[in-house]
Order: structure tokens, then sequence, then C-alpha cells
């Protein structure tokens, strides 16, 4: 593998040294740089800011909300929640060896 460097402008990647592979070589591209503190982002259709601030904001009026389950209700929820654990528990082993047998 070979390693280099670009910066993504007008929808290309620019590689920031010349390189000798031929046309057709496929290649990933990896964004390294992760969004500002201050870069606008769409969460589920709304835009908002990711800044201290509007984080501090968005968990204060998070906190407001009121459970979604109570009582019996959450009950029988984490009741089949654990009988879902123990299915899959059961069926890891045989997940398992399926998973190790692809590459084989």
């Amino acid at each position: 593998m070979h390693r280099v460097s670009g910066i993504y402008r007008s929808g290309k990647v620019e590689l920031e040294q010349s390189v000798d592979w031929p046309n057709g070589t496929q290649v990933d591209v990896l964004c390294e740089q992760a969004y500002s503190d201050t870069q606008d982002m769409t969460v589920g259709g709304s835009a908002w800011q990711d800044t201290p601030q509007a984080r501090k904001a968005w968990l204060e009026w998070f906190n407001t909300l009121e459970p979604v389950l109570e009582g019996p209700e959450l009950q029988a929820f984490e009741d089949s929640l654990k009988q879902a654990r123990e299915e899959q528990r059961k069926l890891l082993p045989k997940w398992l060896e399926q998973t190790d047998n692809i590459h084989k």
C-alpha cells in the first residue's frame, strides 16, 4: 500500500505529490478531518451548529423530555431485551464459526 495525502476541491481530490499509478488504479479515500466546532450540521432534517453552546442547549432540552416508557411497559420492554440478548448469546458460537470460515 502506498499512502499519499491530498486536498478535496471542487469535487476532486488533488494529491500533494505525484504518483506513478496506472490509470484505473482503485484507491480508497478517508477524510481525516472531523467537522470543526463551528461547522453547521444537519441532524434529522434540522440544521444546528456543532458548538459547545449548541450542544449544551440541546442537552438541556433533551433532559426536559418525559420518559417514553414507564412502569409495566418499561419492565416488559426490558424483559424482551433480556430475552433477545439470551437468544443472541446462544447463536453467537454458530455465527463466529460461520464468519471464521468466510476467509478460508
